[in-house]
């Protein structure tokens, strides 16, 4: 009777067939699960980078480089003043420079650096509302703050009070398209620096054929600008400031006609803005935005890789908000700025438009078959804004 069964050879061919079988699985089980890895440190540079990218065009977007908004530009940071919290004023303090305010959102700080936005209503001699920049002097509860309910009627309480100080000092006298701003107190002995804001007109453009002229009342000065800025020291026996900026068209291809623009800020003191007369013009139901100047950029961090970070305020440290993004000579962050025209810029008052690039790594490394050794994953993004204004 004869037995059946596997010869040697037979279990040794077997096992060689069985082994490839396994090997073929495990490799490519081992190939699956490098391309799962690689594939998820790629979707995490990208989510990264789109985290990015929002934070910085969220900022740009409410930004007015025109308004003052824009302090510095850099090809690897910029810095602006950004928006931190909005209210809708709903009571004013009879004797102080407080406002109730309501439907807030945001933060309202009282920090040496925080200013507010305040809208105004036009006055007789300024037909046009406007916004005016204030300093946050103090932050008060209702209770505190002397406003403990809201002038319309009923009974809402204000979400806060907030108390302004300082500021700009308004034109009493205000004429033409060109607009002419003081960046502070126009007061006897003061040396102000104007800014001159034109449609169509970048700062480049202020130059020869633009011209100026300016009246101190004790003495005046007329001739060509070079650039939107200029400051003006204020004699000390001097009772107004008026300038007037004269452009003509033939001048200017892309103007149809002459355009000028005429301020005067009128019984002059020495002392600084009283809040009292920027709060007889504040509109109940007028909104007031909170602002705090914010540098984003690209640094590096002990860890030894570079981040998106920022800088609030006065801050001295980065703040680690994104990446790893790559190192500056890769790109990492780069910011591009345009003017009105299209071309680039680096005067912060010209910026129209902005170009973010970002190139961000994977945090981690995880190596694909055919690889000597694990290495990051990189993608890149672009995106253009445009600024506010």
């Amino acid at each position: 009777m004869s037995e059946s069964g596997f010869t040697i050879v037979e279990l040794l061919v077997y096992l060689i067939i069985a082994v490839v079988i396994v090997a073929g699985v495990y490799n490519l089980l081992i190939g699956q699960q490098r391309l799962y890895m690689k594939q998820r440190e790629l979707q995490d540079v990208r989510s990264s980078l789109r985290a990015s990218a929002n934070l910085l065009a969220w900022e740009l977007r409410q930004a007015s480089a025109a308004g003052g908004d824009i302090y510095n530009v850099g090809t690897y940071e910029v810095k602006l003043r950004s928006v931190q919290g909005a209210g809708v004023v709903c009571n004013i303090h009879g004797s102080q420079p407080r406002l109730g305010l309501v439907t807030r959102w945001g933060e309202f700080q009282d920090a040496e650096v925080d200013s507010a936005f305040v809208f105004l209503a036009g006055s007789s001699s300024t037909a046009d509302d406007g916004w005016v920049i204030s300093q946050v002097a103090k932050i008060w509860s209702p209770s505190v703050g002397g406003i403990p309910d809201c002038n319309w009627g009923n009974s809402i309480t204000p979400d806060l009070v907030a108390e302004i100080s300082g500021g700009v000092t308004l034109p009493d006298l205000v004429d033409g398209p060109i607009s002419i701003t003081a960046d502070g107190v126009v007061a006897q002995g003061s040396t102000v620096t104007f800014t001159a804001q034109a449609p169509g007109l970048t700062c480049g453009e202020f130059d020869g054929r633009v011209n100026i002229v300016i009246d101190a009342d004790t003495w005046s000065d007329s001739g060509t600008m070079s650039g939107c800025t200029f400051t003006v020291a204020v004699p000390l026996d001097a009772s107004k400031v008026e300038i007037q900026i004269n452009i003509e068209s033939d001048l200017y291809t892309q103007l149809a006609e002459d355009i000028f623009g005429k301020s005067s800020w009128l019984d002059l003191g020495s002392g600084a803005v009283d809040p009292m007369d920027i709060v007889e013009r504040v509109r109940i139901g007028g909104p007031v935005r909170a602002f705090r100047p914010v540098t984003y950029g690209l640094y590096f961090d002990p860890d030894g890789r570079w981040w998106l970070g920022r800088k609030v305020g006065n801050a001295g440290d980065w703040e680690k908000m994104t990446g790893p993004l790559s190192p500056p000579s890769d790109s990492g962050l780069t910011f591009i700025f345009y003017d009105q025209a299209g071309d680039t810029t680096s005067l912060p008052v010209d910026v129209r438009m902005v170009d973010i690039i970002l190139r961000g790594e994977s945090y981690g490394k995880a190596p694909q078959a055919g690889e000597l050794g694990p290495d990051v994953e990189e993608d890149s993004l672009t995106v253009r804004v445009s600024l506010r204004g």
